[in-house]
């Protein structure tokens, strides 16, 4: 439930909306060489939303292992993943706000709501050590994801038809129906978000979120443990490296993959608006059979396979993806490998951390987590900004593909059978 609540917003908003709106704001505020001035800094319009996105992981860098170590040594996790789920589905609201002149406000919306969403992503993850067995790891990671792009594709399905139909219904313009989905995509995360957490299985149902200093001084003894002994899981540390590198090319391609289309091939907003919706729905299937072959195969094997079908989806793409065929065909591809990467990575990681710092360990996971990813996104940009070329920005990502496959050979990975022994 929590990730059918939570995937409307990385849907509808990091993929579908908010970037391509973003984007026009910002390019409609910039000089002619297409540069805006911020803090004297010259920024390239068409890679302000990347920019911050960026933005918002960097300082997550410092905000979610914190999180992660205060939950770990809290007996509430719940009332803690409330508070973020609740903090950052309000500034999604508030994207209802974000006007013609805007895109600082818009700026700083984003930053607030995704780094609520990446401390939420935090909790959640932890979850699952605590609400399956290992033998039902995989399955349970599956089906999470796999919901969560139903969840997400409904409730894109409503924004389509309120773009599609917004003088039907009495709605002025293209981009006030934006904004309204922007911001029901923050109601949807606070409703739907709220019912999944009161039900979670809780420790205690009592919490202080005020932290005193012993208190706060303990959770940065216990991180500071947490760092050093991390050294004494090689496997879980190499696979976290290695997922750093390859997922973040996984969020780089979902984050711009509406940009590109937009902004390279002209595909209107509406048309994007119905290819990611069918994405959503073919990744649910996607997942489920994903999680069937890694049963059959094992996971890690399985998880190699997906990333080599992402390096051959990118590299098409440099060479043959102008038009809107030919966009549809890679979303389709990338729709059948997408949950299923991220799924069978979640499920992974929790097998080889110990489940006591899970919510630590999973803070360092969540640097590159859906909507997390900052590496991805600065590269994205800054390729655009200095060769004006949207097919070597994302010829760029193989990079991450290429090195998280490499170092993901090394780790020595249960498969889903095997009793889970940790070095």
């Amino acid at each position: 439930m929590y990730d059918w609540a939570i995937s409307a917003f990385s849907t509808s908003v990091l993929v579908v909306f908010l970037n391509p709106y973003l984007t026009a704001i910002a390019k409609s505020c910039a000089d002619a060489k297409g540069l805006l001035y911020i803090f004297g800094l010259p920024i390239y319009a068409e890679s302000f939303f990347e920019y911050v996105i960026s933005a918002s992981v960097l300082l997550q860098i410092i905000i979610l292992p914190l999180v992660g170590a205060i939950t770990d040594s809290s007996p509430s996790k719940k009332k803690i993943l409330l508070f973020f789920s609740s903090f950052g589905s309000f500034a999604a609201t508030m994207m209802f706000f974000i006007g013609d002149k805007g895109y600082l406000a818009g700026a700083i919306l984003l930053l607030i709501s995704n780094i609520c969403f990446g401390c939420s992503m935090v909790i959640y993850n932890s979850f699952l050590n605590d609400i399956s067995t290992e033998k039902d790891r995989d399955e349970m990671s599956a089906k999470g994801f796999a919901w969560g792009y139903i969840g997400g594709g409904i409730l894109l399905a409503i924004h389509l038809l309120l773009v599609f139909f917004h003088k039907e219904v009495g709605i002025p313009n293209v981009n006030f129906a934006i904004r309204i989905a922007l911001s029901t995509s923050g109601l949807w995360w606070l409703g739907f978000g709220t019912i999944a957490i009161l039900h979670f299985l809780d420790k205690s149902s009592k919490i202080n979120l005020k932290i005193s200093k012993t208190n706060y001084s303990s959770v940065l003894k216990n991180l500071r443990g947490t760092l050093k002994s991390i050294k004494s899981y090689p496997n879980a540390l190499l696979f976290l490296i290695a997922y750093l590198f390859y997922n973040d090319g996984i969020q780089t391609v979902i984050i711009v993959a509406g940009k590109f289309g937009s902004q390279k091939i002209g595909i209107s907003i509406q048309n994007l608006a119905l290819i990611i919706l069918m994405i959503q729905f073919i990744a649910y299937f996607g997942s489920i059979l994903v999680y069937k072959i890694s049963d059959k195969i094992g996971s890690k094997l399985t998880l190699i396979l997906c990333l080599l079908v992402w390096i051959i989806t990118i590299i098409f793409s440099y060479f043959f993806l102008n038009d809107i065929y030919s966009f549809i065909a890679m979303s389709i591809i990338v729709a059948l490998v997408l949950g299923g990467s991220q799924a069978l990575s979640r499920s992974i990681f929790s097998k080889l951390i110990p489940s006591d710092k899970s919510a630590e360990y999973f803070s360092f996971y969540e640097l590159s987590e859906r909507g997390t990813s900052w590496m991805g996104p600065l590269a994205f940009g800054l390729a655009l900004q200095l060769t004006h070329s949207y097919n070597f920005a994302l010829l760029s990502l193989v990079f991450f593909f290429v090195i998280g496959t490499v170092m993901l050979l090394a780790v020595k990975a249960p498969n889903n059978k095997d009793k889970i022994i940790i070095d």
